[in-house]
């Protein structure tokens, strides 16, 4: 039987177009893969959202100098200088008879003593930790010959830590503490850095109605703070006055703490 060439032709051509519709009806139509302009955006609004922030170091403490009153010490007689703060008040620094300065290995019996204030710049200093209630007002330090130093102490005649007494007409709820580490340049006024490293202890003296340290025996700077309003006591005064030389106490608590140099390291 012989077959016709014509015929076997239009078969394979059939065949192919079979295969052919074949293959594109399994494809998936390109409108169902292509990602719509709403999904793109709500993919990119997705990755904005849960994208790391960036974090801002902690800006440096910084402090201007307000006001600053320097006295020549003689130890053998001491001295009593004050400065006033930003809101007015006087801090009161009582140098007592036998107070040397102690400077790398010398003892100096005679040198320049500095009491000054300085505001807070922009808050930099925070408040201390674990004291979220309690404000940092501003701050104080005791200079030796212009400097702020940790390096430098307050002694006697036998290099044993001599504090100077530290009185201020504030209520029994301001304190202050130990803000250590930073630089001091004293032609510009500024100190920068520093963290607080020590809450002080202060007592509140009734009769003159103020808070009186006796164990600052390091030119450092210290950080005056308020903290939650305590119930004041009935003979109070107002913060708002400067006292007078007269207003410290005659006569101090001890000072066996400070003097043996147990604890406070000479920051109170």
């Amino acid at each position: 039987m012989q077959t016709n060439p014509k015929i076997i032709g239009a078969g394979i051509v059939i065949i192919v177009v079979v295969i052919a519709l074949a293959v594109l009806m399994s494809r998936p139509s390109s409108t169902q893969t292509a990602p719509s302009a709403s999904s793109t955006l709500q993919t990119t609004q997705q990755y904005a959202v849960t994208s790391t922030p960036t974090t801002q170091a902690p800006k440096e403490a910084s402090l201007s100098l307000y006001r600053s009153s320097t006295a020549q010490v003689n130890a053998a007689n001491g001295t009593r200088i004050k400065a006033l703060g930003p809101d007015g008040v006087a801090t009161i620094a009582d140098v007592l008879p036998g107070t040397y300065a102690l400077v790398g290995n010398s003892l100096l019996s005679n040198y320049n003593f500095t009491i000054a204030t300085f505001t807070i710049n922009n808050a930099s200093t925070g408040s201390p930790p674990n004291e979220p209630n309690t404000t940092a007002a501003y701050g104080f330090a005791y200079e030796v010959n212009g400097q702020i130093s940790a390096s430098i102490s307050f002694v006697n005649a036998t290099g044993k830590p001599r504090p100077i007494i530290t009185t201020a007409a504030y209520p029994a709820n301001w304190g202050s503490w130990a803000f250590i580490g930073g630089t001091f340049n004293s032609s510009t006024g500024i100190y920068s850095g520093g963290k607080y490293v020590l809450k002080n202890t202060w007592t509140y003296n009734a009769t003159s109605a103020s808070i009186v340290n006796t164990q600052l025996s390091k030119p450092v700077m210290w950080i005056y703070t308020i903290g939650p309003a305590a119930t004041a006591p009935a003979n109070s005064a107002s913060s708002s006055a400067s006292p007078s030389s007269s207003a410290a106490p005659t006569s101090y608590p001890t000072t066996t703490n400070a003097s043996s140099g147990s604890g406070y390291g000479g920051y109170g």
